[in-house]
């Protein structure tokens, strides 16, 4: 093997275009890999409605009690009381990204991308369907906002005040929205509570189909019991302890991890505590858009131009009995 080299040869031993061969490019892949989160899971699992003002509404009803009363041949009516419906109201909040691109970015060549702008729009499309999706997870009470205050929607846990499980000195909201709920001490996360909330929501008429937990939470499910009598198909090299289906005596749920859980403090004093497991019936849940995402350019300064993304959208939660909340929870306490 020659280890003579030609004197003054023009090298690729330099990868940077700063040294060696100025002419030939660097090898960069055209994939721009983005390993930040994005996922939505409620905003996903939520059904979608339009509203044409910043407060819309909604109704909601109750059967009545049930009555085993029976009647005789021939009876006589007698006029029973009508229940009539409870309208619901909530607002939308206003939330907003925008990116800002030079002239000279938006013409010269780029790896992996076509238009710089573009991409930039592209990103801060799934940032702000993430933000979104965070801000409906965590504990708001509707605000309808002033000259100097940002509307804030209600969300699910401010309308949520039935099918609960709780720590004895937390309180529930009054179930319109108009409070937050009053967080207790932490605790474990445990089976039983899946199953009292199930309970609950059965008795109720409620029929959630999915889980929405934080990982750490999403990980205690694997050690639930029962699991000893289950039977896992798995690949020869795949070594299997996730449980994405918890069975109840009162029907399925399926589990969607989210990073969005609200937190507060561990037990260790750390930050990262996922403090409630919301249980969804999604055809009982909508977000409801006045602004669905919409784009528009700012007023141009210089050679730069700015894109603005918005949507403006609130949660309505159809009914509220139809879901069920685990909260006060700690999942790394024992």
């Amino acid at each position: 093997m020659s280890t003579n080299k030609i004197n003054n040869a023009v090298a690729t031993y330099q990868t940077n275009i700063s040294q060696g061969a100025k002419e030939q490019p660097e090898d960069v892949s055209a994939i721009i890999h983005n390993i930040d989160p994005a996922s939505s899971p409620l905003v996903s699992l939520a059904g979608s409605r339009s509203c044409n003002n910043s407060l819309f509404e909604w109704m909601t009803e109750e059967l009545s009690a049930i009555s085993t009363s029976v009647a005789v041949e021939g009876f006589a009516v007698q006029n029973q009381a009508s229940t009539l419906t409870t309208r619901q109201n909530n607002v939308v909040q206003l939330m907003t990204r925008n990116s800002t691109t030079t002239g000279t970015e938006e013409k010269v060549t780029l790896y992996g991308k076509k238009s710089q702008r573009a991409h930039q729009m592209a990103k801060i499309g799934r940032e702000l369907k993430r933000d979104l999706d965070a801000s409906f997870m965590l504990n708001n009470a509707r605000n309808l906002g002033n000259d100097t205050t940002a509307r804030v929607s209600g969300t699910p846990l401010s309308f949520i005040k039935d099918n609960i499980n709780k720590a004895s000195d937390g309180a529930n909201p009054t179930g319109d929205g108009s409070n937050a709920r009053t967080d207790g001490t932490a605790r474990a996360f445990t089976q039983a509570q899946v199953n009292d909330v199930m309970q609950q929501c059965y008795s109720n008429g409620a029929e959630p189909t999915t889980i929405l937990c934080g990982p750490l939470t999403k990980q205690k499910f694997s050690t639930f019991g029962g699991r000893q009598i289950a039977r896992e198909i798995i690949d020869a090299n795949q070594a299997g302890a996730d449980v994405q289906v918890f069975t109840s005596d009162f029907g399925n749920l399926r589990i969607v991890p989210t990073r969005h859980v609200r937190s507060s403090t561990l037990s260790t004093g750390s930050t990262g505590r996922e403090m409630d497991v919301l249980l969804v019936q999604p055809d009982k849940i909508k977000i409801s858009y006045l602004r669905n995402f919409t784009t528009f350019r700012a007023a141009k300064t210089g050679d730069a131009d700015t894109d603005v993304l918005l949507v403006e959208a609130g949660v309505e939660v159809s009914a509220p009995k139809a879901h069920g909340l685990i909260t006060d929870l700690d999942p790394t306490i024992a």
